[in-house]
């Protein structure tokens, strides 16, 4: 037996190592979250004795893999790191039936509570009666909302990740930049795990990897309480891990389409001019996708594989404003991945996995009928990820992980060398785009992640189960970007107002326009290590009572461009409790509490564009020449002829208007300690949890949670202007936290010296040509508050019907949204205009832009019969606060800034000190319309020559309601002080149109 067990081992090895390879020469290193499960329960007798000794055993009905563990004195029993799947579980004592459960499931992130009752009897005997599965898992602090893909299949969820988190409480769309909001959180704090693999990118976190849905197995949505082992998020996140090859072979088809026939009209909106601003009527969009796969053993109960390939095509048509030109979009890209898993023995699984989302788009842009130019874009990357699990004992396991995250973003266009991004902002102008190139800027960026995990579980009594761990992580940025052109330059053209202020200086009535010439560009690689541990005791302290009781350490070490050390924050402790009471001792019912701190990583997005090699300059200029006649431009451009014969037009420039505005740092190779805080500290947020769970009876669950959550402590470069006395000056830009005090090693008199700083005193020193005042100004300290209440009501599927059912009231406030900038343009964590001007966090205080108020959240399917089903999905949420802002401020004179004033009397001129300002506090102007979307969903199932067949119609935002989600909230024009903004208040965004999705599968 010994020798048949060895020889299938040996040959397991021999066969996994020849299909492996190519996964293991690229397997880096990888973060692990808990992707797998656990079942842990009780084993009593008639009279509710606990029996101690009793053997439990488990066996995956996948892959008959089997294993066992003896109860404790307590009676409790505990089977942990299990592969997310079914189970069949036995028990056996002597003097006692054989009792033996079938079909147990394990959930992601979860861990499956049993109560086991044995009878006194012939051991012989196997009975089925006495045991329960309880609905609530009463030991956990966690809030989590899991969710597999079986029962996806009955809901009509579009195919993202995003949408599945979207069916959580409490979590909302991203905003003006995209991603999720998890708990008023920004799109950028959340992270996105597969099979351990944080898929998160490093630099741009609102955007992750992802794969086919075909390809999922379980979902599992984290939104608060995270134990220690979690870190680097003040947001949410997302688990999810893939499907594994089983003892049977199986294959399947699924192919999805989405027919711009079948899509709702679109909506276009307009200025005050009657100029088109968002363009959707002429617009389409056909998507086809059809997935393939295989699995099955390659050797029975010990080497499983599965495999996916999934090819695409995606094609859009989308026109410009003013219907003159068309951008057609094209990807026929393809994803492929595939999982090993190799039993080694039932105590000791490997794990491979690899997937590719690469995609290869090329966008040709049509002027008036004919091919102007075409835009090559990539993004997406290689995967590779490499798991070991050990059962060394019944008490002692080991996790490792390793794996490896690669994005691209490559964006080039034939034109973009040699022509200029000149825009067109005037009044008259009917053409905003005057450029022969539609690319906004040439990108060839990659970024990277390599890590690495330990995870061990030892249950060192009855009542202790302890569980510790480090992980250490490398984030890689390479950059290589600029604005198209031969020099990098974008140019913006607008009107001339006669005596308005522009860059601080008055606006001359001898000419007609002013152009706004920004070069912009950074090269380089840029790096960022985290490294952390943790420990944490989940405490059995009575029957009824769990406490989890936790700690990580955190640091993070930053590199710019030149290889020179950057940013570093170290002594990062998180504190994690929790508390769970099964209040009745039946598993019915449970209160829950959660405390604990998370920590937001110095994100790589700022490292890359504050470590050096980066330019980033703006200079106003009159422009000479120059006249709109009838919307048609005479004069005012020098032009030349480039190699495609298109015509590159560069403005007239003129006399400069103020200074230049500088961002950045050029030199790659300077060390940039000197303008760095040496106390900085990282951001965090605090979280208090209370929650309820209860089972209304068997099928019914109702919860409810409170939740507060406070966020501080943000890092940003920031302006100080200040006089440094004897010490050499560290320049305008450094890098701190805004609000607290920089300590600064500067060379004063000849010699190196600690210099210390309260900017939440004097960030703009009185008596400074910035200064409008005659005091120091100093800035508030960043912060976002988020207070809610969530209520849960769900019956569970019983192969007729489900409901799920949640309402979410939220308020979230303060005076810093987080990693983005709703109220701008800007998604660069750290990177943001908070600590760019102090006014910007004195008047910025107020409801944020997550703030959702209100939401509501329905969803249910039925069994119409066993082989049509029907199902709905109901979301509807309050409108978010309208941040209306204008430019300028009473207090300082960085007047190219949004901030909440604006200019009401002497705006005129350049005597900025008797201006007036009113102030506009945030949501004063009200909110955005309730966002309402019902989407549907019908399907039939049966059997076409012995192969599982089902045809569904999915039906998104049924009534095709395109409301308003964002607007144009610029009281006056950019950088101009007083000059009234004639779009403000125009529609810029709106809510996606209906759409219908057709799929089939089959499964044999």
């Amino acid at each position: 037996m010994l020798n048949k067990e060895l020889k299938r081992t040996a040959l397991s090895l021999a066969i996994s190592g020849m299909l492996g390879i190519s996964l293991m020469q690229y397997a880096g290193t990888a973060m692990a979250a808990n992707n797998d499960g656990a079942i842990h329960g009780t084993v009593s007798n008639e009279m509710a004795e606990h029996l101690q000794d009793a053997q439990v055993t488990i066996v995956d009905k996948a892959t008959g893999i089997k294993r066992s563990v003896t109860v404790k004195s307590d009676g409790r029993f505990r089977f942990p790191r299990l592969p997310i799947g079914s189970y069949e579980i036995t028990v056996q004592k002597n003097g006692y039936e054989t009792l033996k459960l079938d079909n147990v499931s394990v959930g992601i992130g979860n861990a499956t509570t049993l109560e086991l009752t044995m009878t006194s009897g012939d051991v012989e005997v196997i009975s089925v009666s006495g045991a329960r599965i309880a609905m609530i898992d009463t030991t956990s602090t966690e809030s989590a909302l899991n969710i597999s893909a079986l029962e996806l299949e009955r809901l009509p969820v579009a195919r993202s990740i995003n949408s599945v988190a979207l069916l959580a409480p409490g979590t909302a769309g991203g905003g003006r930049h995209g991603g999720l909001s998890f708990g008023g959180a920004s799109g950028a704090e959340n992270a996105v795990f597969i099979n351990g693999l944080n898929v998160t990118d490093p630099e741009l976190p609102t955007s992750y990897s992802s794969v086919p849905f075909s390809f999922y197995k379980d979902f599992q949505i984290k939104t608060g309480g995270y134990s220690a082992e979690f870190g680097r998020t003040t947001g949410g996140v997302v688990n999810a891990v893939v499907k594994s090859g089983t003892n049977q072979f199986e294959f399947g088809a699924d192919v999805y389409y989405s027919p711009d026939a079948l899509r709702g009209d679109g909506k276009n909106t307009y200025d005050k001019l009657g100029r088109k601003v968002v363009n959707r009527e002429n617009d389409s969009n056909d998507s086809l996708t059809a997935s393939v796969y295989a699995a099955g053993p390659i050797i029975e109960d010990k080497l499983f594989f599965f495999a996916l390939y999934e090819p695409r095509l995606v094609q859009s048509d989308s026109w410009n404003s003013t219907d003159t030109h068309l951008s057609k979009y094209e990807d026929d890209s393809g994803f492929w991945g595939g999982k090993l898993d190799w039993y080694i023995t039932d105590d000791h699984l490997l794990e491979f996995i690899a997937f590719s989302d690469e995609s290869d788009g090329t966008t040709d842009i049509i002027k008036d009928g004919v091919l102007d130019s075409t835009t090559l874009s990539s993004s997406g990357g290689k995967n590779y990820i490499a798991t070991y699990t050990g059962h060394f004992s019944e008490d002692f396991v080991m996790k490792a992980m390793y794996g490896e995250l690669e994005r691209q973003y490559r964006s080039n266009a034939t034109t973009a060398l040699e022509c200029n991004r000149v825009m067109d902002y005037t009044k008259l102008g009917p053409i905003f785009d005057l450029s022969c190139t539609s690319l906004g800027m040439t990108d060839d960026r990659i970024n990277k992640r390599e890590s690495m995990r330990l995870d061990f579980e030892w249950n060192i009594t009855d009542a202790h189960l302890l569980r510790f761990g480090m992980d250490y992580e490398t984030r890689i940025t390479q950059m290589d970007r600029a604005y198209p052109g031969t020099t990098a330059t974008r140019y913006e053209i607008r009107d001339v107002v006669p005596g308005g202020s522009l860059n601080g200086e008055t606006l001359s009535d001898e000419y007609d326009y002013y152009v706004r010439a920004r070069t912009r560009k950074t090269f380089g690689n840029f790096e960022t290590e985290t490294s952390a541990f943790y420990v944490e005791d989940i405490w059995s302290v009575t029957d009824t009572i769990t406490l989890t009781l936790g700690a990580r350490y955190d640091e993070f070490d930053t590199t710019g461009a030149g290889g020179t050390g950057f940013m570093k924050v170290d002594g990062m402790f998180s504190p994690r409790a929790g508390f769970a009471w099964d209040v009745s001792g039946d598993g019915e019912t449970k209160v829950f509490a959660n405390l604990g701190r998370y920590y937001y990583p110095l994100p790589n997005s700022l490292v890359a564009r504050e470590g050096g090699g980066t330019v980033d300059v703006s200079n106003y200029y009159y422009m000479e020449g120059g006249l709109l006649v009838d919307g048609v431009w005479q004069g005012g451009f020098t032009e030349n002829v480039i190699s495609t014969g298109q015509t590159n037009l560069t403005p007239n420039l003129g006399p400069i208007i103020g200074e230049a505005i500088e961002f950045g740092a050029v030199e790659a190779a300077e060390d940039q300690s000197y303008r760095i805080d040496n106390d900085l500290e990282a951001s965090f947020q605090d979280e208090v949890i209370l929650g309820m769970e209860t089972m209304l009876n068997q099928d019914w669950r109702l919860g409810g949670r409170l939740i507060y959550r406070k966020f501080e402590n943000a890092v940003e470069d920031m302006k100080v202007y200040r006089d440094w006395g004897d010490c050499n000056s560290p320049g305008t830009w450094l890098i701190g936290n805004p609000g607290k005090v920089i300590s600064l090693q500067l060379e004063c008199n000849g010699q190196m010296q600690t210099v210390e700083v309260d900017l939440g005193k004097e960030q703009i020193q009185a008596g400074h040509a910035q200064n409008k005042t005659d005091q120091d100004i100093g800035s508030p300290v960043p912060f976002r508050k988020y207070g809610a209440m969530e209520l849960v009501l769900e019956k569970q599927w019983d192969d007729l019907w489900s409901f799920y059912g949640s309402y979410t009231w939220a308020h979230s406030w303060g005076n810093y949204e987080g990693g983005v900038n709703s109220d701008t343009t800007n998604n660069v964590a750290g990177w943001l205009e908070y600590g760019d001007d102090p006014m910007y966090l004195v008047g910025g205080y107020g409801n944020l832009p997550n703030d959702v108020r209100h939401q509501f959240k329905l969803r249910g399917a039925y069994a119409v019969t066993d082989q049509w089903t029907i199902s709905s999905s109901l979301n509807m949420s309050s409108g978010r606060p309208l941040n209306v802002r204008g430019v300028g401020n009473p207090y300082t004179e960085d007047e190219h800034y949004y901030m909440n004033w604006v200019c009401v009397e002497n705006c005129a001129g350049d005597d900025s000190a008797s201006r007036v300002y009113n102030a506009i506090p945030r949501g004063s102007y009200g909110r955005t319309d309730w966002l309402i979307s019902l989407d549907a969903r019908l399907s039939y199932k049966t059997q076409i020559a012995g192969m599982d067949t089902r045809v569904s119609l999915d039906v998104f935002n049924v009534f095709n309601t395109q409301v308003v989600t964002r607007t144009d909230q610029f009281l006056t024009e950019v950088d101009s002080v007083g000059i009234p903004n004639d779009d403000f208040g125009v529609a810029t965004a709106l809510q996606g149109q209906r759409s219908m999705q057709l799929s089939a599968s089959i499964r044999f």
